[in-house]
């Protein structure tokens, strides 16, 4: 397939840069990327802009510009067209929304756009700032605001960046999960992506009626996601029932039917923890008849009988808990009072996050569960708005 245009995006932190260069130094032969022009001076030698007069930018040859932090950014089309002709795959760093618009407006479907999430406490992103004032002052650098007030503005910029992503989820074609801040994870769910487009594996996102299949692993906000479309989306989704051979457990809704005999009569049928669970597509197909989108909680593991039953109408989404492992950790330890079976516990949820990790290429979206609860529910909103 032909080469594409990768744009990685991200708040301060997620890891850009390092993915950036861990692309570029690992795969010369395939990537490359074009030069981005600033009139802020390089930060070290891994920076990624070349440094120009800020009347530069007024000429037409700049085809995107825009501003951060103080500092005006840009790209010339001619350069990112002459990187494309080298027959390589071209990565680039944006986080200004508008300007990623203007990418997909100009390039058309050559744009793969790449959102960079990381779990990151205020402590990661305090040695963050720390690092980059030290760097300052090694540099001598004056600025005209306070350490303090340059901390408070970055730190607002993150939580804007995330709120970004909620209200814009549908224009990201991808998300690189950052939990550990490991180089070696982070590069192999881009490359999985990259693989998954040069062997033509992708499918091209559907519009209309779709049913949108969502795997995560236990407790990253599955219960939540569902109370929110039987309430806030009740007008607008239909929430997909599946049978159970097993019995009620404490936590489950209404989409649950248990104590039910999974026979042929379940065209769909799977097992999970030993219980078998069933739907029949007729019901799915009915609703799609009516025009109505759909959602179904299942694993990854049964994307493919959705896929060879629906076809290109069956969305994968994956659910992520935004908690450092560290939190994750503690928090089963708490609800399990036992520190054996809280690593247990978490090592089944490692087992699924790196089955997102080989499987990234079959998830359309991923719901980040926030700490502000209503964030799942809107962005789960926005999607289905996106598919009308």
């Amino acid at each position: 397939m032909a080469n594409r245009i990768y744009i990685l995006s991200g708040g301060s932190g997620a890891g850009k840069t390092v993915l950036l260069n861990s692309i570029l130094e690992k795969n010369p032969n395939t990537s490359i990327t074009p030069p981005k022009y600033s009139d802020r001076e390089k930060r070290n030698s891994d920076d990624d802009i070349k440094t120009i007069a800020t009347d530069d930018f007024n000429k037409e040859e700049y085809t995107f510009v825009y501003s951060m932090n103080n500092h005006t950014y840009g790209f010339r089309s001619v350069d990112i067209i002459d990187c494309l002709k080298k027959g390589k795959n071209v990565f680039i760093i944006i986080s200004d929304l508008r300007i990623i618009k203007d990418f997909k407006k100009y390039f058309g479907s050559l744009v793969t756009v790449i959102y960079i999430f990381r779990n990151m406490s205020e402590s990661d992103l305090n040695k963050i700032l720390e690092t980059r004032n030290k760097q300052n002052e090694e540099k001598n650098k004056q600025t005209d605001i306070s350490k303090d007030t340059e901390n408070k503005i970055r730190k607002s910029r993150l939580y804007l960046i995330q709120r970004q992503y909620v209200e814009n989820i549908a224009l990201f074609d991808y998300v690189i999960l950052n939990r550990t801040n490991k180089q070696k994870e982070m590069f192999e769910q881009l490359l999985n992506i990259v693989d998954a487009y040069s062997k033509g594996q992708v499918i091209p996102r559907s519009k209309g009626p779709v049913i949108f299949l969502i795997a995560a692993a236990s407790g990253a906000g599955k219960r939540t996601l569902m109370q929110a479309m039987y309430t806030l989306g009740k007008r607008t989704i239909k929430v997909i029932q599946k049978s159970t051979n097993r019995t009620t457990q404490d936590d489950d809704g209404p989409e649950i039917i248990p104590n039910t005999i999974i026979d042929k009569n379940f065209d769909i049928r799977y097992e999970f923890n030993s219980n078998q669970y069933g739907i029949k597509s007729n019901e799915i197909w009915n609703n799609f008849a009516e025009g109505r989108p759909q959602i179904v909680i299942t694993n990854m593991d049964e994307f493919n009988q959705f896929t060879e039953i629906f076809g290109r109408a069956a969305i994968g989404v994956y659910l992520h808990a935004t908690r450092t492992q560290k939190e994750i950790l503690e928090l089963q330890k708490r609800k399990l009072n036992s520190e054996d079976k809280a690593k247990k516990k978490v090592q089944k949820m490692e087992e699924i996050h790196q089955g997102y990790i080989k499987n990234i290429a079959k998830f359309k979206h991923v719901l980040l569960n926030t700490i502000a609860k209503e964030d799942l529910g809107e962005q789960m909103l926005n999607l289905i708005e996106h598919y009308k």
